[in-house]
């Protein structure tokens, strides 16, 4: 049996007889795509006859993209749901025999690998923080967990003597607030082993920064609100050697 290939996008038609675009966003959740449309594609294909977009044509609009200083990943994005629309206008209505966009490649982008920081580096980090945000860089960068899971680990959540971290919520940043939630999928609730230097500093910072309770989150900001990803990024960059 072959892979099962990735869903990017789909055309729906609304109770109004309007059509509605939408791809699938990096989260797993269907977006509507409306800037997407009216920026990225319109503007270079929305005068043209379907039958006038041939391969060609998609080549030199994502030319165009790329040229005009748009990024990678949302000519991508673009050109999935341009893919999405075409395919409509082949499978259901019939006005085009095959689609335009089944050019190798255009449908992904290269990310390059990210730089990680040395042992070293991490402990010069920690050290350069404020007290309560130490132990968080050590903890993140020697477990591996997400920022949401870091931010909604209470006292509960850790055993030192086993040298464990369950993880069964996050947090996420909403539009208008913070919310706790559970992780994306049944695979996101987890046991994660610590090392010893992890463990430690967990230690320290759970004996000076937390309170002794078992719901209480293990970092926060500096008045005991739930952390914003912002307030730390802003202290890493102060902090950062």
């Amino acid at each position: 049996m072959g892979a099962k290939r990735r869903r990017f996008g789909n055309v729906r038609k609304l109770p109004s007889a309007r059509w509605q675009a939408r791809y699938l966003g990096p989260d797993g959740v269907m977006r509507t795509a409306p800037q997407t449309f009216a920026l990225h594609i319109a503007p270079h294909l929305g005068r043209l006859a379907l039958a006038a977009i041939k391969p060609a044509t998609i080549r030199s609009w994502r030319g165009k993209l790329l040229g005009g200083g748009t990024p990678e990943p949302q000519a991508v994005k673009a050109y999935c749901l341009l893919r999405a629309i075409l395919n409509t206008a082949v499978r259901e209505n019939e006005i085009l025999r095959q689609n335009p966009c089944r050019i190798k490649g255009y449908d992904r982008y290269h990310t390059p690998e990210r730089p990680t920081a040395t042992i070293a580096q991490v402990y010069a980090l920690a050290d350069a923080m404020p007290a309560r945000l130490a132990a968080l860089i050590v903890v993140a960068a020697l477990s591996g967990l997400r920022w949401g899971e870091l931010a909604a680990l209470r006292r509960c959540d850790v055993d030192l003597d086993a040298a464990t971290v369950r993880v069964n919520r996050k947090l996420a940043a909403l539009k208008d607030r913070l919310e706790f939630g559970p992780p994306k999928s049944a695979a996101g609730v987890r046991v994660v082993a610590l090392p010893a230097a992890a463990v430690e500093s967990l230690r320290e910072h759970l004996a000076e920064h937390v309170e002794d309770r078992p719901d209480a989150l293990i970092f926060t900001g500096a008045k005991g609100a739930p952390l914003r990803s912002g307030n730390v990024v802003r202290a890493v960059n102060c902090g950062r050697p």
